[in-house]
């Protein structure tokens, strides 16, 4: 009884270490570090030790071992956003405002179904919003000003409902949500 016990009691240790060792799946480790790669890491004010658990990553949050939120505001990063941002499905808040991203944001951005706040105003972002940017239905802030976007709002935005502070000033977008 009293082995089984003990190695009940083990079992529980180990789980329990698991959990808060921040251990991420390898897809979304792979996104973190094409984020990393693709905006100059290297180069960040406050920039990532790649040996370390996620966990202590600055800046990244971990849940029950999913990457639940990036908050690098200001923290100067350039360069574009990788496709393989996508597979930061569990993602909840995304905010990269106030650096130097450029390119286009990827599509794959709107499969995050968990995003409620995606901040990426004042950067250098160009082209349009991604037309089914509408399927992020817990979007609550959207938060794109003082960037490049060109182009019309899409359309399904108007279909977000939970949209409380839409931030899309100092773009060359046209059209009416």
């Amino acid at each position: 009884m009293y082995k089984m016990m003990k190695k009940s009691i083990l079992l529980l240790f180990v789980f329990v270490a698991q959990f808060l060792s921040g251990q991420i799946s390898d897809q979304e480790k792979k996104a973190l570090i094409d984020i990393y790669t693709s905006t100059q890491g290297d180069s960040w004010f406050k920039n990532w030790n790649l040996s370390a658990p996620v966990a202590n990553w600055e800046g990244v949050t971990v849940e029950g071992d999913k990457v639940v939120s990036i908050d690098l505001m200001g923290n100067n990063l350039k360069g574009s956003l990788p496709a393989s941002i996508g597979s930061l499905k569990h993602l909840r808040v995304l905010n990269l405002a106030l650096n130097k991203i450029s390119g286009t944001l990827p599509e794959a951005v709107t499969s995050m179904k968990n995003l409620v706040v995606l901040r990426l105003g004042k950067n250098k972002i160009s082209g349009s919003i991604p037309e089914n940017i509408g399927e992020l239905q817990r979007l609550a802030v959207l938060d794109m000003f003082d960037n490049s976007l060109t182009g019309e709002l899409p359309e399904s935005l108007g279909k977000v409902k939970k949209l409380r502070v839409l931030l899309l000033s100092n773009n060359g977008l046209s059209g009416s949500v």
